[in-house]
């Protein structure tokens, strides 16, 4: 729904609250496009178009259906025991949303090491599903190298969730070695009390020294 100014405000924005993503910009245009839309998509062509679609029985390694199933918060029956604590706050409104920051602290003695020219590093995959009363409303998946690992490691990311009650099951497992572990947390999401302001310093210092190279 990116009209023309709303594309020039999202380049020129210089503050995340100001993204077109919490405002609207030019909602004449986008309504008279929302009703093209749904006026051409109720026509006797479209419809017995949409009736014709060909079926895909086999879906291909880059498909959404091939890469969800490439990872699962289950652990492996043959892994090694790994144990870690979870903690979450929450840290800003966005929208209707509360950005929630969940941090992960687990021993780095025993995790595997990779070599990378004078650096050792370790690397840890994270899995997680939110669920609300049984049905899973979120689902991800990050890498974490982390160079030069200290006695504990502390893994920090953060989602985006609606006020309620949920259930994270997460896992963690280590790259290089056969260790992993899960734990299951029931947790609530409240607005804080005192949203910051993305641009501030307190929001900068809420990050770590752990680089994310996928998700």
């Amino acid at each position: 729904l990116y009209t023309p100014r709303a594309l020039q405000q999202k380049l020129w924005a210089t503050s995340r609250i100001h993204q077109p993503e919490w405002e609207c910009y030019d909602s004449d245009t986008v309504m008279r496009r929302m009703d093209s839309a749904e006026h051409w998509g109720g026509t006797a062509m479209t419809l017995t178009t949409m009736s014709h679609l060909p079926r895909i029985d086999q879906h291909g390694p880059e498909s959404r259906s091939s890469r969800f199933k490439e990872f699962s918060a289950l652990v492996p029956k043959d892994a090694e025991p790994l144990d870690f604590s979870v903690n979450q706050a929450p840290l800003e409104l966005q929208g209707g949303k509360v950005l929630m920051g969940f941090t992960l602290s687990v021993p780095s003695e025993g995790l595997g090491r990779s070599v990378v020219g004078e650096t050792t590093a370790v690397q840890v995959d994270v899995v997680g599903e939110i669920s609300n009363e049984d049905r899973m409303v979120d689902r991800f998946r990050y890498i974490f190298s982390v160079p030069n690992p200290s006695e504990h490691l502390d893994i920090l990311f953060e989602r985006s969730l609606r006020p309620g009650s949920y259930q994270l099951r997460i896992k963690l497992e280590d790259v290089h070695s056969e260790k992993a572990g899960a734990d299951v947390v029931d947790f609530s999401v409240d607005p804080p009390e005192a949203a910051q302001d993305p641009g501030t310093e307190s929001q900068g210092e809420a990050t770590a020294p752990i680089k994310d190279e996928s998700r």
